[in-house]
C-alpha cells in the first residue's frame, strides 16, 4: 500500500517562511545592538541575522522536520520517502532560504517536478502537509 505524500503548496510555504522570519525578527529586535553579536560579519558575506536564520532553521527543521511557521501551516520537510530528515540535509536545504531565496524558488521552479527549491533538491528534501496517518510505500499528491 502507497503511502500518501500531499506535497505544501508554495503559497503555504511561503506563509510559513515568512512567520518564522516575523518571530526571529521580532526576538532578534530584542537583543541590544551594542552586543557582541553585531559584529560586522560581512568578511564572512553574512549578517548576524541572515546566521541567526540558518541556525534556526537547521536545528528546528533537522530535529523535528518543523519550524514554528511550518507548525502553524502543518507542513514539514522530509526527504522523498516522507521520512525524517537529519541536520546534514537541514543545514543544505536551509542555506536556500536563508541567503538567496528568491532565486533557490525561481531555479527550483524549472528544474523540479515535487514542488523542490533548488536547494531542496540539492537535499533531496520535500515539504509536505503533515500526514494524518502512517501507511507503506510512496504515493506523491499535488
Amino acid at each position: 500500500m502507497a503511502k500518501n505524500i500531499k506535497l505544501a503548496t508554495w503559497g503555504t510555504r511561503f506563509l510559513a517562511w515568512l512567520v518564522d522570519v516575523i518571530i526571529l525578527g521580532i526576538i532578534i529586535g530584542f537583543i541590544p545592538v551594542n552586543t557582541w553579536l553585531f559584529i560586522n560579519w560581512g568578511w564572512f558575506g553574512l549578517s548576524f541575522q541572515v546566521v541567526i536564520l540558518l541556525l534556526y532553521w537547521t536545528i528546528t527543521e533537522g530535529y523535528k522536520g518543523q519550524s514554528l511557521g511550518k507548525m502553524i501551516f502543518n507542513i514539514k520537510v522530509t526527504d522523498m520517502k516522507g521520512n525524517k530528515i537529519g541536520y546534514d540535509k537541514a543545514l543544505i536545504q536551509a542555506i536556500g532560504k536563508s541567503l538567496i531565496l528568491p532565486l533557490d524558488f525561481l531555479i527550483g521552479l524549472f528544474i523540479s517536478e515535487n514542488r523542490q527549491r533548488l536547494f531542496n533538491k540539492l537535499s533531496d528534501t520535500i515539504v509536505i502537509k503533515e500526514p494524518s496517518k502512517k501507511m507503506k510505500g510512496v504515493k506523491y499528491e499535488k
